[in-house]
């Protein structure tokens, strides 16, 4: 076909109706073709939603990942804008197809193929539809190439875009609907380049539209007889190897025939040794070139797969069952044997033929090989002591061990009675086994009693027990006994006939010895006591004395001792010595008295330390004038004090009044009296009561009472002559 639109659609009047711009297998007879150039006329509404992009990033989707901020696009982005430099830097500056300044979608190709734009329409069946989109390169290099799909079914050849950037190129096909009601229309982009491979979509249009321009040619064909084929294949079921003969019967047609088998013979007959089920065509071509064709099936039957596995190696002693699987028609061993498995225990080489239902036949051989026993040995029979444990071993160099108490492991450690056994496996997968008897020995029985508590000074035996091999003391004794005095943890090991051990251990305390302190030796002065305190908080005190109680009061001199015991019944003891000193002798003499106006000096002796007046005086001598008990004490360098006092009366003084002064005429004497006393001194020494003056001059007496108490009394007298 020429002239119209190209893609062009052809229809046959063959049987069944041909669709392509040659038909093929035309016998006699009149032949028409209608052939439809591809334009058609839109007559229904635009059905894609948003194809223009100016109602931004919806009504589709998209494979590829949105973005919409400046600089935002990488490969496997896209975005919808007015201007692509703005979200590629490296982007040239396009503008959308219809103004240059609406949206268009702006993709930067990635690395795998993905469908970069879809919508899925409603449609009509059997209609035929446009569609149509505008595309453009955004970057010089590696334009993109494109698929535009209905239903997953390519419309119109891979398309590449412009290699010019910037440059809008309309992409167009038409489409039929058949019988479907929708149409998912997709824009993939099969370019993996990384580098370039940018470009933009814009107006995606899908309308119904009406092909109306077509045309209809007719021919007649005639000839000789129709040219007849026919292919025999012997056998036409072969087993994997064999062949078959491939002969053909030609018939009509006009000789010479030339012959081209599909695998390139070019003979009438072959000899084939397919390797899979294989259908053989022959083209014939007569004298006019008339070709007929025919095809013939050779089935292969692949061999029957036996397979008795590798060669296998059995422990000494073990059989091993070779199977050649079943399913088979028949088998046929080397040892004569017909049944599917066989068992053997003998070395040496195994084979099996075995024959499927299509009488195809193969065979496996295998060699059975004998490995010797793992040896194990676990030794002889074993006591241990109770609580001990012991290690029973295997021995190394066995892929897998198995023991009675389900361990795994080489060697496994045992504390209680009983009997174990092992099966250990070999790398050749043989087994062997072993087995001893373990007993336990119960301890030997020590018992060193509870903890002991001893006073300070004191020892205390520890006794181990007897009947026992051997003692192992903490203290490095090795004796049933020991004798320990310190404050510890003493521990012994006894070692009985089994050669089992035990052990015990006591704590030994300490208790310290009470502490009683009588205080230093003590000086008391005669007639004093003292207190002695063994001190407070023991059980018992008992003292030198006989008394047991806490304090006892001694005035007497001589060593005094207090034993006390406390709560832990340890005894303390303490001794004092008790000085008693004489009291310092004091004498303030007897008692006295003095005269009115006179005053006494007492005197309590030298020598003593300190001295306490009963007038608070502190001196050793007092000077006194008034009647009343004087006392003194007084403290000697002991601190013993001692007291003395004596009576002290003030007798009153004799009174003597010679009268006053006297003038006297003549010569008659005047008495001078002296008063009531005991004793009288005047100034010539005489003594009596009364004196009698004669002449001039001064007069004076002395008297004294019963008390020795003095008073004196003076006058002047003068006597003027009697005038003559």
């Amino acid at each position: 076909a020429q002239d119209g639109t190209p893609g062009y659609t052809y229809l046959w009047n063959t049987v069944p109706p041909q669709a392509t711009s040659t038909a093929t297998n035309l016998s006699e007879g009149t032949y028409q073709v209608t052939v439809t150039d591809n334009s058609c006329v839109p007559s229904g509404p635009e059905l894609v939603v948003n194809g223009d992009f100016s109602q931004g990033n919806t009504g589709f989707s998209s494979g590829n990942t949105y973005c919409n901020t400046p600089a935002c696009i990488s490969p496997g982005f896209y975005s919808v804008g007015t201007n692509s430099n703005v979200y590629h830097p490296a982007f040239w500056v396009v503008g959308d197809h219809t103004s240059g300044s609406g949206n268009f979608m702006i993709v930067d190709g990635g690395s795998v193929p993905v469908n970069v734009w879809c919508q899925t329409i409603n449609v009509t069946p059997n209609t035929d539809y446009n569609f149509s989109s505008w595309v453009a390169t955004l970057y010089p290099d590696n334009p993109a190439e494109l698929q535009f799909t209905i239903n997953g079914v390519p419309i119109g050849n891979q398309y590449v875009a412009p290699t010019a950037v910037g440059q809008w190129e309309q992409f167009y096909s038409s489409w039929n609907s058949g019988g479907a009601t929708t149409a998912t229309i997709c824009i993939a982009n099969l370019s993996t380049v990384v580098m370039g491979n940018d470009f933009g979509i814009d107006d995606i249009s899908f309308r119904a539209c009406s092909k109306t321009c077509s045309q209809t040619a007719s021919f007649t064909i005639t000839g000789p007889p129709a040219l007849t084929l026919n292919i025999t294949a012997s056998p036409s079921s072969v087993c994997m190897g064999e062949n078959s003969l491939l002969q053909s019967n030609v018939s009509g047609g006009i000789p010479p025939f030339s012959f081209s088998w599909s695998n390139g013979n070019i003979n009438g007959s072959q000899t084939v040794s397919p390797t899979t089920t294989t259908i053989y065509t022959l083209d014939v071509t007569d004298a006019n070139n008339c070709v007929i064709s025919e095809n013939v099936t050779v089935t292969v039957n692949p061999l029957p797969l036996v397979n008795l596995g590798p060669d296998v190696a059995i422990c000494a002693g073990n059989t091993a069952i070779l199977d050649a699987g079943a399913g088979f028609v028949s088998y046929l061993w080397n040892t004569g044997a017909t049944t599917q498995t066989i068992t053997v225990s003998t070395v040496g080489p195994y084979w099996v033929t075995v024959t499927d239902a299509n009488g195809c036949g193969n065979n496996d051989t295998l060699i059975v090989t004998a490995n010797p026993l793992p040896m194990v040995n676990l030794g002889p029979d074993v006591a241990i002591c109770a609580g001990d444990n012991t290690v029973l071993d295997a021995g190394a160099g066995f892929v897998s061990y198995l023991w009675s108490t389900g361990a795994t492991t080489q060697t496994i450690s045992i504390s209680s009675a009983g009997t174990y056994s092992v099966t250990v496996t070999d790398a050749n997968g043989c087994e062997n086994n072993d087995a001893l008897i373990v007993s336990v020995n119960p301890l030997p029985i020590v018992n060193l009693g509870p903890d002991v508590a001893i006073c300070a000074g004191n020892s205390t035996v520890l006794d181990a027990g007897a009947g026992l091999v051997s003692y192992s003391w903490s203290t490095g004794a090795a004796t049933q006994t020991i004798t320990v005095s310190t404050a510890g943890t003493y521990s012994v090991t006894v070692t009985d006939a089994n050669g089992c051990e035990n052990n015990d251990a006591l704590i030994v305390s300490v208790n310290p010895l009470p502490v009683v302190n009588l205080g230093p030796d003590v000086a008391i002065c005669a007639g004093n006591t003292a207190v002695l305190d063994a001190g407070a908080g023991f059980v018992s005190n008992s003292w030198n004395t006989g008394a047991t109680t806490q304090t006892i009061s001694v005035l007497a001199a001589g060593t005094y001792s207090a034993t006390v015991i406390d709560i832990n019944g340890c005894q303390g003891s303490d001794n004092i010595n008790i000085t008693v000193n004489t009291l310092p002798l004091v004498n303030v003499g007897p008692d006295q008295s003095i005269c009115q106006g006179n005053q006494l000096t007492l005197d309590a002796g030298t020598g003593f330390n300190g001295y306490n007046w009963n007038t608070g005086a502190s001196t050793q001598t007092l000077n006194v004038s008034t009647a009343g008990t004087y006392s003194v004490i007084v403290t000697d360098s002991n601190g013993c004090q001692n007291t003395d006092q004596l009576e002290v009366t003030v007798n009153a003084n004799p009174t003597v009044n010679l009268g006053n002064d006297t003038v006297l005429c003549g010569y008659s004497p005047l008495i001078l009296n002296a008063g009531n006393a005991t004793s009288y001194q005047w100034q010539d020494g005489s003594s009596t009561p009364d004196f009698a003056v004669t002449q001039s001059g001064t007069y004076s007496v002395t008297i004294s009472n019963i008390y020795n108490c003095t008073a004196s009394d003076q006058i002047t007298i003068i006597v003027h002559p009697v005038p003559l």
